[in-house]
C-alpha cells in the first residue's frame, strides 16, 4: 500500500547540513513520512556518515554527481507515496505547515505542486519567496509580498504561481506518470520551473499556500556552490526558453545574451574576472545549446 507522504533531500558535500535536516524531520510524529536521501558522491564519506547516523532513511549513494534533477528522479522512481516533498538540505518546513500543504493537494485535484511562503531562516519574519514568475522573461523571479496584492497573499487557500521553488515543493506523484520526471539537462537550478511549465500544459497548476511557512537558509551554501550558481542560473534561462518559449525564441535569446554581457561587463569593471568568465561561458553555452553537467569547465578543472 502506498505511503501518504515521502520526503527527498539531495546531499552534495553538505553532509552536516543534511544530517541537521534529517534530525529535524525525525521529530515528525503525525505525518510519518518516508525519508529518502540521494548522495551525489559527496567527499569525506558523506553517504557513510548518513547511513550510520540515520539507518532508517532510504539512502541512494551515487558514484558521481548526477545533478539535482537526476538525483531526485532516482528516488522518485523508487518510492511509492501519494505526495512527495522535495526539500533542500538547507531548508525546513514544520510538520504542521507541511500538513497544510498535503491538505491543499488533497482538496485541489488540479494542483500539481504546492509550496509555502518561504523566509530566510527560522527566526526571520520577512518572506523572501511566494512562488515564482516566468523564468523565461524575468530576471528576478521569486515573488515577494510587495509584488502581490494584500488580498491575494492573505487568503488561507492556495493562489496560483508560475512555479514553486525547488527548495520546498510538495508534488502529487500521480502527475509524474502523466508528464514525466524532472528535466535532467538543467543539472543545477530551474528543474521545478520547467516541471511546473510542463504540468501547466497538461491542465495542472502550481500554487503557494501563504498560511504555510518554511525557511531556506541561503547563507549555508558553500563556496563551491556559490562559484557554480552564476553560470547555471544564467545558462539555464536559455534552456528554459528553448524548451518552452519557441514562439519568442529570438527576442528572449537576445534578452538573456544582452543581460549576460551586461552583468559580465559590470563584473569586469569590479575586477571580478572569475565571475565575468562564468557569465560569458553561460551565454556561450546557452547560445550553442550546451547543457547538462559542466562543472569541470565552470570550475576550470
Amino acid at each position: 500500500m502506498a505511503a501518504r507522504l515521502a520526503i527527498i533531500t539531495v546531499n552534495w558535500n553538505q553532509t552536516e547540513s543534511t544530517c541537521r535536516c534529517l534530525g529535524s524531520l525525525a521529530g515528525f510524529e503525525a505525518l510519518r513520512p518516508e525519508i529518502w536521501v540521494v548522495d551525489n558522491a559527496s567527499r569525506n564519506g558523506g553517504a557513510e556518515v548518513i547511513a550510520s547516523e540515520f539507518p532508517q532513511v532510504h539512502l541512494i549513494a551515487n558514484p558521481s554527481n548526477l545533478g539535482f534533477g537526476a538525483a531526485n528522479n532516482q528516488a522518485l522512481r523508487e518510492l511509492d507515496a501519494r505526495f512527495v516533498l522535495l526539500l533542500n538540505n538547507d531548508a525546513f518546513i514544520p510538520e504542521a505547515d507541511l500538513a497544510k500543504l498535503v491538505e491543499a493537494l488533497e482538496q485541489n485535484p488540479h494542483l500539481a505542486v504546492v509550496g509555502p511562503a518561504v523566509t530566510a531562516g527560522p527566526e526571520a519574519g520577512d518572506v523572501i519567496a511566494l512562488g515564482g514568475r516566468d523564468v523565461g522573461r524575468h530576471i528576478r523571479t521569486h515573488l515577494r509580498p510587495t509584488d502581490l496584492t494584500p488580498e491575494r497573499i492573505s487568503q488561507a487557500r492556495p493562489f496560483q504561481v508560475r512555479y514553486v521553488p525547488g527548495a520546498i515543493a510538495l508534488l502529487r506523484t500521480q502527475i509524474l506518470e502523466e508528464i514525466g520526471f524532472l528535466e535532467e539537462s538543467y543539472f543545477f537550478g530551474g528543474e521545478l520551473a520547467d516541471f511546473c511549465e510542463v504540468a501547466a500544459g497538461r491542465g495542472y497548476s502550481a500554487a503557494v499556500l501563504p498560511a504555510a511557512r518554511g525557511w531556506h537558509d541561503m547563507g549555508e551554501s558553500d563556496e563551491l556552490r556559490q562559484r557554480l550558481y552564476p553560470y547555471y542560473i544564467l545558462r539555464n534561462r536559455f534552456l528554459f526558453v528553448r524548451r518552452h518559449r519557441r514562439r519568442l525564441l529570438a527576442p528572449l535569446m537576445l534578452l538573456w545574451t544582452g543581460y549576460g554581457l551586461a552583468v559580465a561587463g559590470r563584473a569586469l569593471g569590479a575586477k571580478d574576472t572569475t565571475r565575468a568568465r562564468l557569465l560569458l561561458l553561460a551565454v556561450a553555452d546557452g547560445l550553442r545549446g550546451r547543457f547538462g553537467d559542466q562543472n569541470r569547465r565552470v570550475l576550470g578543472q
